[in-house]
């Protein structure tokens, strides 16, 4: 309560009238004062109306006085101007001495204090209740039972027309929790002033073709939308010199061609947690930025062809946690960023070149989960033609960081990278895909070796180097490179080294085992084999011989002009085998005698 010093009375509570419920309270106040102090101190001044009384207390006169402060200082007026007006609500203040000289009630019986009794109205039964209040010395109070605030919405329509036009002095827009705001067309452009466009916590942000349209004076403008949502962005929003565009938690039905266009010297541009149902193409089209960074949110089903059209940016371009479905082929043209980031989204299916992104350095690609990637998605991130290393100078070219990742579809040149812009470093990429013996080396080689199919696409796009250049430096390979899911699809990832060792390849203790039994087959083979050949040799020896006896025969019958006659057998010349004699196993009895008779016949010489 309020201290009025006054000579002989240094204390006085300033209250409404005595028949109002405010001054149950003042002379409960009243009374603790006195306990206090041991010692009363006067009256209850009166007034007539309550807001007397907000008039009459201190702390609303510095709660006003702050917020005129705040108010000016938040539309930048020079602090001439701002001390100035302080200077002269404090005078007038000073002044109003009537405001406290008000008429002593020395009656104590005003001082009788009367309860009141609150009730909901309700016609025709809460009438009833006052000859019983009455009785018990009470008045009745009504409250309304109907509350029209969840059905009475009121639009704000920020325009420049009308009784209700925005200032062309303005220097900031602030509008927060209302349940529907329109910004007109073309309503900024008459303020040269304007510093920066907040809208906050709008349950519905209707936005028209120029809707942000500046002026072509005012320079430095900050655009902030957050908690809010618009049904449709449409084309051509935004026109000037715009400083920064922050949409921050936004929903957008819509996202219409050419929303984010005609932006001149901006140099910052965030989309932060916004939930775009429906994009369509070219909704960013051709403007520079400084930094374009889109952060969490989803963009619906697909990003169409286009959807980011020649854009420039100057420093960094990043795609940090957005979900994403379908990325269609040349989805992100994007110049001459400096630093290219795309990081822990999430995207379902990754076409051809879907992006084309001239990079001037490095290009970070790491915590992301594909679906399915196409075959060249990522060969369309190259460096800037001016900047371009020559491809013998491998030293120079930018890194390429592909870390953490997971596929779950891929094929042969779904990664492959422009070798002569980046020097592509590969770790911790996770097929999300069972582990199998068969398909490790084919996933693997597909992203290898991809000599044939990136010839195909190096062909077109890069026609002034020879593809013999391109894989020069093969890409470093260690046991955490390629990783694959053990225990199907909810299994943890695994190297492709320990898989094999583990479940592709037999173990040191079973190898030899095995090599055991084999060498141990082998020789019991081998032994049966040694045995089968000696005992057909020994069968073979052990079989009976028959020979000619003699070997030389002693003389030989010939022939010889018509003559019978007998011959020695002196010359080396073949046994007759007329006189042969073979005898079993070439042995030679003693008892054996040999009777050779020789019989001659000669031919008869006179007729018989």
């Amino acid at each position: 309560m309020p201290k009025v010093h006054k000579k002989g009375n240094p204390l006085r509570i300033i209250v409404s009238c005595i028949n109002n419920p405010q001054y149950k309270l003042a002379s409960y106040l009243k009374q603790i004062i006195d306990k206090s102090v041991n010692k009363s101190f006067g009256y209850i001044i009166y007034y007539h109306y309550v807001g007397d009384i907000l008039v009459a207390l201190p702390f609303y006169h510095e709660k006003n006085i702050t917020d005129l402060i705040d108010i000016l200082l938040a539309n930048d007026y020079p602090l001439q101007t701002i001390f100035s007006t302080i200077n002269g609500r404090i005078k007038k203040l000073a002044k109003r001495k009537n405001l406290y000289d008000n008429k002593i009630v020395l009656n104590t019986n005003d001082n009788i204090i009367t309860k009141y009794f609150l009730i909901s109205y309700v016609q025709n039964i809460s009438e009833k209740f006052k000859s019983i209040a009455d009785k018990i010395k009470h008045k009745i109070v009504h409250k309304p039972i109907n509350n029209l605030n969840s059905v009475i919405k009121t639009e704000l329509i920020l325009t420049t027309e009308g009784d209700r036009r925005l200032s062309p002095h303005t220097s900031r827009i602030l509008v927060s929790n209302c349940s529907s705001v329109m910004l007109a067309n073309s309503s900024l452009v008459s303020m040269t002033g304007l510093r920066s466009v907040d809208l906050v916590n709008v349950a519905n942000l209707t936005l028209v073709r120029q809707s942000f349209e500046l002026s072509p004076y005012s320079t430095r403008t900050r655009i902030y939308v957050r908690n809010s949502s618009i049904d449709v962005m449409p084309s051509f929003v935004f026109r000037g010199d715009v400083e920064a565009i922050t949409f921050e938690n936004v929903r957008i039905g819509q996202l219409s061609a050419f929303s984010f266009a005609n932006l001149i010297h901006t140099e910052n541009l965030r989309l932060e947690n916004c939930r775009v149902e429906t994009t369509e193409a070219q909704a960013f089209k051709k403007f520079e930025v400084g930094y374009l960074h889109v952060i969490g949110g989803t963009f619906g089903d697909q990003m169409p062809t286009r959807t980011m059209n020649d854009i420039e940016v100057y420093h960094k371009f990043m795609l940090d946690g957005v979900r994403m479905g379908v990325v269609r082929s040349n989805a992100f043209i994007v110049k001459s960023p400096r630093t290219v980031a795309i990081q822990n989204c999430i995207v379902d299916n990754l076409e051809s070149e879907a992006f084309d992104v001239t990079a001037q350095g490095a290009v970070i690609i790491k915590n992301n989960t594909f679906g399915s990637i196409s075959v060249g998605a990522f060969l369309g991130i190259r460096a800037d033609r001016e900047t371009r290393s020559p491809p013998s100078s491998a030293s120079l070219t930018h890194d390429l960081i592909f870390k953490n990742n997971s596929v779950s579809n891929f094929e042969e040149g779904s990664l492959m990278f422009d070798r002569t812009s980046f020097r592509p470093e590969l770790d911790n990429l996770i097929i999300s895909i069972p582990c199998d013996c068969q398909m490790l080396p084919v996933w693997k080689n597909y992203v290898l070796n991809y000599t044939n199919v990136y010839s195909r696409f190096f062909a077109r796009e890069n026609l002034f180097v020879p593809p013999q250049s391109q894989l020069q430096e093969p890409i470093n390979e260690t046991p955490e490179t390629f990783l694959c899911l053990d225990g199907g699809i909810d299994g943890t990832p695994i190297g492709f080294a320990d898989y094999e060792g583990r479940h592709c390849s037999l173990g040191g203790s079973t190898l030899i085992f095995i090599l055991i039994i084999v060498g141990a087959i082998l020789a019991l083979i081998i032994g049966v084999c040694l045995i089968v050949w000696c005992c057909r040799r020994r069968r073979q020896n052990n079989r009976k011989k028959w020979i000619s006896v003699p070997t030389n025969a002693p003389d030989v019958v010939s022939k010889k002009n018509g003559v019978i006659g007998r011959e020695a057998a002196t010359s080396g010349a073949p046994v007759d085998s007329r006189i042969t004699m073979v005898v079993p196993d070439g042995r030679l009895y003693r008892e054996t005698e040999f009777h050779v008779i020789v019989e001659k016949a000669e031919p008869l010489t006179t007729e018989l």
